[in-house]
This record gives structure tokens, sequence and C-alpha cells, in this order.
């Protein structure tokens, strides 16, 4: 997205991939007796976390980058940060997702 930002198919692919995610449980949390037993100079992350962590920035840059945005691009946008899984949803990129989605609906 950084080297061709205003192709909105980009942003659309990722939020059928959000959907696909949720769908199939991907990031759903793993039991604590599953997980190796961490060393406390050595935190290990599965790759769901990773993941999570990836994706929760990259919708922050997106929704950064959103005030630059108009028409199919920032619906776009705006979707793909509204169909983030659950344990990627944070109140940072949500609530400005809204008030974007809102504010593209008045006008």
């Amino acid at each position: 997205s950084n080297m061709h930002p205003l192709i909105s198919g980009f942003f659309k692919l990722l939020t059928m991939a959000m959907h696909l995610i949720e769908r199939g449980g991907f990031l759903s949390s793993e039991s604590d007796s599953n997980r190796p037993s961490q060393n406390h100079c050595e935190i290990m992350r599965s790759e769901p976390e990773l993941c999570s962590i990836l994706v929760g920035k990259f919708a922050g840059e997106v929704i950064l980058r959103c005030k630059q945005f108009y028409q199919d691009l920032l619906a776009a946008c705006i979707e793909f940060v509204l169909s983030l899984p659950e344990p990627i949803r944070t109140p940072q990129t949500q609530i400005p997702a809204l008030r974007a989605a809102l504010k593209m609906g008045i006008s």
C-alpha cells in the first residue's frame, strides 16, 4: 500500500482477508497449557500474536492516511479498518473509522 496508495482494490483484498481470518479463527487465543513455558528474559510470541500486532499497526497507519483519501479509496480503507477481527480491534482505530464512515454518510 505504500508503493501504490491510490489503489482501493488492495484495501478491498485486505478486507476480505480479515473476514476469512475471523471466520477461520486464525487469531483465536491459545490456552495457556498449549504455550511453551516462558523464560523471564525471552518472551515467545505465537504467529497469531505477531500477526495481530502487525495488522494492528498497519490499521493505525491506514487511519492516519485516510484523511488524505476520498470516494472509493476512503470507503475501502474504512471498510478494512471496520472489518478487523476481534483481537485486533482497538478504540484508537475503530472510533476514527466510525466517524469517517458517518461523515461519508452525511455528505
